[in-house]
């Protein structure tokens, strides 16, 4: 599968080539959602087109976010709230959460969500679960289910590094949300790029939206220094920055 980040760019081209390869093409899209209008978060989250006319839906949601009223400017993507985004899917895509910047962390650690990417203390990061944690799974399941269907509904998990506490804290409220109100769990590697050809790419695109150099971004690289956007799991020959 493909799900870029607000947008559809790439999709026919690896269409094409999956096709050539005998490999079946599964197109999607990481939606930027959440009603910042009226002081609602911004997250992540991950949908995939199920058939023809999930295809279209993706086409005609990518097209929406990006019209000026639903464009955040001071970021500089496109939005939309989860309520559009699903009446727009109309039950023809799957929909997932559960990685560091998705829907449900962003709920998860509420208010304190920038503070816990950043900690390096398990016990720190774990007070920064809020503490009607229990309760505020059920009613998001719910209303997931709700806006997007049950069987379109799944949680994820992600093989983060590591030294991320909040990842690790993150994976296993996720699988006790899945067991819990049995919600299917499936695990996602979630890359930017496959190899080190591409690396150089990656680097130069994170220069751009942290207003940094590439000199500065590969010194926190080799340095293991904080870095909202830079997050790895590790490859057979290198890290995959995710």
């Amino acid at each position: 599968a493909i799900t870029e980040k607000g947008n559809l760019f790439s999709s026919i081209k690896f269409y094409k080539l999956c096709k050539e390869k005998k490999i079946k093409p599964i197109l999607g899209c990481d939606f930027y959602v959440g009603d910042w209008k009226n002081g609602g978060r911004i997250s992540s989250l991950t949908v995939l087109a199920k058939n023809e006319k999930g295809w279209k839906a993706l086409i005609k949601a990518v097209s929406e976010s990006n019209k000026k009223e639903n464009y955040n400017s001071e970021r500089q993507i496109p939005t939309l709230t989860e309520e559009r985004l699903a009446e727009i899917l109309n039950g023809n895509c799957f929909v997932y959460t559960g990685g560091i910047s998705s829907t449900f962390a962003c709920n998860l650690f509420n208010d304190k969500w920038e503070e816990a990417i950043k900690c390096r203390n398990y016990e720190v990061c774990r007070k920064l679960v809020r503490l009607d944690w229990a309760e505020f799974t059920e009613k998001f399941i719910r209303y997931q289910q709700k806006l997007f269907g049950e069987a379109n509904f799944f949680l994820e998990v992600q093989p983060i590094f590591d030294s991320i506490e909040c990842c690790s804290i993150l994976t296993k409220l996720v699988r006790w949300t899945g067991e819990k109100f049995k919600v299917k769990v499936i695990g996602t590697a979630n890359p930017h790029y496959l190899d080190k050809d591409t690396a150089e790419d990656q680097r130069i695109l994170l220069c751009s939206a942290n207003q940094a150099t590439l000199n500065n971004v590969e010194t926190k690289i080799e340095q293991n220094k904080d870095f909202l956007d830079l997050l790895f799991f590790r490859g057979s020959y290198h890290y995959f920055p995710s």
